[in-house]
């Protein structure tokens, strides 16, 4: 039996819950004179944001995904594509 699946009678196999992990969007400036900014394409940990150069956490854009749907660095990358 996989140790990430859970029996349930009747129903087959259903995922187990994953714990949510808290994603902030940043605002990103190329140098520090600069007055460009530019809204990343990506939402991360607090902690990989904080490192950034430049770089100021948007308290009100955020998203509690899993941390299976993060990447190496803990960024949780946006969908722009329009259909």
């Amino acid at each position: 039996m996989n140790a990430d699946m859970e029996p349930i009678p009747f129903m087959g196999m259903v995922p187990l819950t994953e714990e949510k992990i808290r994603v902030f969007r940043c605002k990103l400036w190329e140098a520090e004179d600069t007055d460009q900014i530019v809204l990343s394409s990506f939402y991360a940990q607090r902690e990989f944001i904080e490192q950034l150069p430049y770089a100021l956490i948007i308290e009100d854009e955020f998203y509690d995904v899993n941390q299976s749907d993060l990447d190496n660095f803990g960024r949780f990358f946006i969908n722009t594509y329009v259909v």
